[in-house]
């Protein structure tokens, strides 16, 4: 490509938005948004998924809650995705940017994948922080989501327990007779009897 027709190209990316043409695209109407307010770099502010960062002049930046993912071209603008958390329960972690910087990962304890010390690397992802909320995360089979444990049990009821019971009865403590039936204590199905 010559420097004449990439310069035409860039042209028509800049002013055709600006004689009248309209997207329905709104991923193209950001890009376009943040690139005609290149010449201030104090408006050039993205939405999700819209431009940011990258060896460009003037590079834009993510709106408040927005975090840059930057490219794996580095001439190349990131794209602003939302800020995530570290669900509680799940191991949080220093991690080094590809820049040089620092940041943190998190790893779900169940995964049985190696955990990496650059940020977003392996089956880790990079986090901003921990979730200030209990964010119900998809329980293995048999188990079920507990908000307030924030965490996956095998119960949240008696109700939910099943299997054989022993044939026992006893006279409990308070003079009444009780059988062996189930109860979930901590979110783990127990075998009780005086309860």
């Amino acid at each position: 490509m010559t420097k004449r027709s990439l310069l035409a190209v860039v042209a028509a990316v800049l002013f055709v938005p600006a004689c009248g043409a309209s997207t329905t695209d709104s991923s193209t109407a950001q890009t376009v948004e943040a690139l005609s307010s290149s010449a201030n770099p104090s408006t050039c502010i993205s939405q999700e998924d819209g431009p940011c960062g990258g060896f460009t002049q003037n590079p834009c930046t993510c709106a408040p809650g927005l975090k840059c993912i930057p490219n794996r071209i580095p001439d190349i603008p990131g794209t602003c995705e939302p800020a995530r958390c570290c669900p509680a329960g799940w191991d949080m972690y220093s991690c080094r940017d590809e820049n040089g910087g620092t940041g943190f990962n998190c790893h779900n304890p169940k995964l049985a994948c190696p955990s990496s010390l650059m940020c977003g690397v392996g089956c880790d992802f990079e986090v901003t922080g921990v979730c200030s909320v209990c964010d119900p995360l998809v329980c293995p089979k048999g188990q079920s989501w507990d908000s307030t444990l924030c965490k996956c049990v095998g119960c949240v009821t008696a109700a939910d327990c099943t299997g054989p019971l022993p044939a026992l009865c006893q006279v409990c403590s308070s003079g009444q007779e009780a059988c062996a039936h189930w109860a979930c204590v901590a979110g783990v199905c127990e075998i009780a009897i005086c309860q």
